[in-house]
C-alpha cells in the first residue's frame, strides 16, 4: 500500500497540472450529472409480491372464494419460489397474493404465473390480471377538477381534455379518474304499447344498433389520389333516437307499417353508474391521480404535469378549475433542499474547525477541496449505477461530509510537519503521504466496513439502506483518492516553499498540547479509572434506548389529517358518502385550508388491491384535510376530530382519523382470524368482535 501511495503521490506532484485538469473535468461532469440525476423521495423498493386479480361480475364473496380463489391458489401454490399464498374475496372480485423471497426474479415468476393461470380451470365469465407492485405505482400528483358543472360533465371534461393531455407527457404511466360518471341515454319501453305495435324487444335493440353506425361505402378517385368514403349515421340528439322508425313484421296479407320509437318508449338522458365519488371543499368534483413510469424522474414528471395543467386551464369552461392536493415533487424538493442545506452547514462548520486547528488559511482551503470533490464523485457513481438522489443517499452523503475531510487533514498535516522540519517540497510531500498511507487506508476501510453491511441485511430494510451505504462508501473511497493525489498537487502550488522551518511538528501543536498532554498523562496513569468511566458512559447510554421512539420513517412536516369512512359489508356508496359529508360538516371547527373527499370506486387495480388488502370496503371514503399554517398541531386536531365524530355522528365506529402522512402506508397493525374448517368459520364474526373489543381498549388505538 505504501508503494502504491508513494507512486500516486509522486506522479500527482510531478503532473500537478494534469491532476488539476482532471479535477475540473470531474467537477464539470458532476455538474452535468446533477442536472439529469433522478430525484426521488425514497429509494426504489421492489416488493417480492405478485397479485392475481380475478373478476367475476355478479358473484357473491363465498362463490368467488370457492370457485375462483381456491382453483387459483391450487394452481399457483406449487410454483417455484412461492413462499406463501393468501386470498381475499369480495363481491365480484377475488385477489390472490403470492409472496416470494427478496431477490426473486419477478419477471420469471410472472411468466410462470401466467402459464399456471392459463392451465387453471376457471369459469368462462372469469377474467384475470396480474399486478407487480412497486413504489412507482403510488400517484405522484393528485388533483381535483371542480366547478359549476354536473358530475357527468366534470367526468366527461376530465376524460376528454385532461386525461389525453396528461397521458401523452413523457414519463407518465397512467392517469385515473375517480368520482363521476358518463352520461347515458336510457330507453324505457312501454310494455303495452310495445305489444300493441307488434314489435319485440330484439327488433327495437336491432334498430338502435343499426341506426348508430359508421360504414365504409367505397372509394372516391380524384386524380392520383384515392379517398375512402364512409357513411356516417350516428345519434346527435335525443330526438334522433325518438324519431327512429322500426318496421313491423305484418301478419299474412297485412301491410307492413313503421312505428316511431318515441311512440312506444321514453327516451331520456341519465348518468351511468358512478365511478366512485369526489368532493372538494364540500362541492362535487372529480379526483385525478397521475402515476409515473418506473424509471422516470419524479420531480421532472410532476413539473410536466403541473405545467400541462396551467396550459389546460384557459380551455376549461367558465367556473371550472383545478386544485392540486398532493404533489410528490414538493416533498422531494423540500426533503432534498433540507438535507443539502444541512450538509452545507456541516461542511462550513467542518472547514471552520479545520481552520481553528491548523491556523492557516492555505492549508484549510486545500483540505476543504476534498468535501465537494468527494461528494461529486459519489453522486456520479450512484447515477452511473442507476440509483437516484433521495433522502437516503443524501443522508449518507451528509454523514460522510464530516469524515471525507479527515484523510486530507492527516496527509496535509504530516506534509506540513516534514516541511517545518526543513525538508524540501518534493521529499516532504512524498514522505508525508507515504508515512500515513496505512493509517488513512485502514481508517477508511474500517468505516466502509461499518456502513456497507447496512445494505446487506436483506428484506425491505436492506433495499432502503443499500443506496445509503453505497453513498457513504463511495464518498469515503473518493476522499482517500483525493487525499493522496489532489492534496499533494494542490500543496505544490499553495504551501510549498511558504512553511517556516521550526522544531515543532505542525501549526498549532503547542497550543493544543498544553491542553491535551496533562489529560493524556492522567489517563495513562489511571488506566482502570479511565476504562471504568468509559464503560459507565456506555452502559448509561444503553438505558436511554427504551426512551427513544421507534418507527420505520418519520412523518413529514406537512399539516395533514386524514379521516377514513370504512364501508361496512353491503353498505352503499351513497350511504358512505353521507357519512363523509357528516364529517365534512365538522371541519369548520378547525383552521382548515382545504379538504378533499374521495371514494375511488374501481378506477384501477392498484386502488382495488389497496382497499381489499387493507381491510377496507369497496366504497371506502378518504377525507384529506390540509390544515392552515399557524394552527394547532395535527395530532391535537386529529384527537379533537375523533371526539367530535364520536359525539355528533351516530354509528360512527367505521370512521377513523389519522395524522400520519409518511406516504409509506398505514401506521396500523393488521390481524387475521382464521378457521380450520367451514364449520368453525361460523364462529369467526364473534371471535373477530372479541378481538376488536380487546384492541379498542389498548391506549393510542
Amino acid at each position: 500500500m505504501r508503494r502504491v501511495v508513494s507512486w500516486l503521490t509522486e506522479y500527482s506532484y510531478r503532473k500537478a497540472l494534469l491532476v488539476l485538469v482532471a479535477v475540473v473535468l470531474v467537477v464539470g461532469f458532476g455538474a452535468f450529472t446533477l442536472t439529469r440525476v433522478r430525484e426521488e423521495l425514497l429509494p426504489d423498493i421492489n416488493f417480492p409480491v405478485i397479485t392475481v386479480i380475478a373478476r367475476s361480475p355478479g358473484d357473491q364473496p363465498q362463490d368467488i372464494a370457492e370457485t375462483v380463489n381456491t382453483p387459483i391458489e391450487a394452481a399457483l401454490s406449487g410454483l417455484p419460489g412461492v413462499r406463501k399464498t393468501s386470498s381475499t374475496a369480495v363481491s365480484g372480485l377475488g385477489v390472490t397474493m403470492l409472496s416470494y423471497d427478496y431477490g426473486t426474479d419477478l419477471n420469471s415468476a410472472e411468466t410462470a404465473v401466467k402459464q399456471a393461470l392459463a392451465d387453471a380451470r376457471l369459469g368462462s365469465n372469469v377474467s384475470t390480471s396480474i399486478l407487480k407492485f412497486d413504489i412507482s405505482m403510488i400517484p405522484i400528483v393528485t388533483f381535483s377538477l371542480q366547478g359549476d358543472l354536473s358530475q357527468a360533465d366534470l367526468y366527461q371534461l376530465a376524460q376528454s381534455q385532461v386525461v389525453p393531455n396528461l397521458t401523452k407527457l413523457d414519463g407518465v404511466a397512467s392517469v385515473s379518474v375517480s368520482g363521476g360518471a358518463l352520461s347515458q341515454v336510457v330507453v324505457t319501453l312501454d310494455r303495452q304499447k310495445l305489444l300493441d305495435s307488434g314489435l319485440t324487444y330484439d327488433q327495437v335493440a336491432q334498430a338502435l344498433e343499426a341506426n348508430n353506425v359508421i360504414l365504409p361505402s367505397g372509394e372516391l378517385a380524384t386524380g392520383d389520389t384515392v379517398l375512402p368514403v364512409e357513411t356516417v349515421a350516428v345519434y346527435k340528439s335525443l330526438d334522433d333516437i325518438r324519431n327512429i322508425g322500426i318496421r313491423t313484421t305484418p301478419a299474412a296479407g297485412a301491410p307492413a307499417s313503421v312505428v316511431r320509437l318515441g311512440d312506444i318508449a321514453t327516451v331520456a338522458e341519465a348518468s351511468a353508474a358512478p365511478n366512485g365519488a369526489s368532493r372538494t371543499d364540500g362541492q362535487p368534483a372529480v379526483s385525478i391521480q397521475v402515476a409515473k413510469a418506473k424509471d422516470a424522474n419524479t420531480v421532472q414528471v410532476a413539473h410536466r404535469v403541473t405545467a400541462e395543467l396551467d396550459k389546460i386551464k384557459p380551455a376549461l369552461p367558465q367556473g371550472a378549475s383545478f386544485s392540486v392536493f398532493f404533489d410528490q415533487s414538493t416533498y422531494i424538493t423540500s426533503s432534498i433542499n433540507g438535507v443539502v442545506r444541512d450538509g452545507l452547514i456541516g461542511g462550513v462548520f467542518a472547514i471552520i474547525i479545520v481552520f481553528l486547528f491548523l491556523a492557516n488559511w492555505r492549508t484549510t482551503l486545500v483540505t476543504a477541496v476534498s468535501i465537494p470533490l468527494s461528494v461529486i464523485v459519489a453522486v456520479v457513481l450512484l447515477d452511473r449505477m442507476g440509483y437516484s438522489v433521495n433522502i437516503m443517499t443524501l443522508g449518507g452523503l451528509t454523514i460522510a461530509i464530516g469524515r471525507v475531510i479527515d484523510d486530507s487533514i492527516v496527509v496535509l498535516e504530516n506534509i506540513y510537519r516534514h516541511m517545518a522540519q526543513g525538508e524540501k517540497s518534493f521529499p516532504a510531500i512524498v514522505n508525508g503521504a507515504r508515512e500515513v498511507s496505512i493509517a488513512i487506508t485502514g481508517a477508511t476501510a474500517t468505516t466502509c466496513a461499518v456502513f456497507l453491511p447496512l445494505g446487506l441485511v436483506g428484506g425491505i430494510i436492506g433495499q432502503m439502506f443499500w443506496s445509503f451505504a453505497l453513498a457513504v462508501v463511495f464518498a469515503l473511497l473518493a476522499s482517500l483518492v483525493v487525499a493522496v493525489t489532489v492534496i499533494p498537487a494542490l500543496t505544490r502550488f499553495t504551501i510549498a516553499g511558504r512553511v517556516k522551518v521550526r522544531e515543532k511538528a505542525g501549526p498549532g501543536d503547542a497550543r493544543l498540547a498544553k491542553v491535551y498532554t496533562p489529560v493524556l498523562r492522567w489517563a495513562l496513569g489511571h488506566r482502570w479509572i479511565t476504562l471504568g468511566i468509559a464503560g459507565g458512559l456506555f452502559v448509561g447510554s444503553l438505558t436511554l434506548l427504551p426512551r427513544l421512539p421507534v418507527q420505520f420513517l418519520p412523518d413529514s412536516a406537512t399539516k395533514t389529517v386524514t379521516a377514513t369512512v370504512n364501508a361496512r359489508p353491503g353498505q352503499t356508496q351513497d350511504s358512505v358518502l353521507q357519512q363523509a359529508i357528516a364529517v365534512e360538516k365538522l371541519l369548520p371547527n378547525f383552521n382548515v385550508d382545504r379538504y378533499q373527499t374521495v371514494i375511488s370506486g374501481a378506477s384501477s387495480d392498484f386502488s382495488a388491491i389497496n382497499k381489499i388488502t387493507s381491510g377496507k370496503g369497496a366504497n371506502t371514503a378518504t377525507i384529506t384535510v390540509e390544515l392552515a399554517e399557524g394552527g394547532p398541531d395535527k395530532n391535537a386536531v386529529a384527537a379533537e376530530l375523533r371526539g367530535l365524530i364520536a359525539r355528533n355522528i351516530p354509528d360512527s365506529g367505521n370512521i377513523s382519523v389519522s395524522a400520519s402522512d409518511s406516504h409509506m402506508g398505514s401506521s396500523g397493525i393488521s390481524m387475521t382470524i382464521s378457521a380450520d374448517s367451514d364449520t368453525a368459520a361460523g364462529s369467526l364474526p364473534g371471535a373477530a368482535e372479541q378481538v376488536r373489543a380487546a384492541i379498542a381498549a389498548v391506549p393510542n388505538t
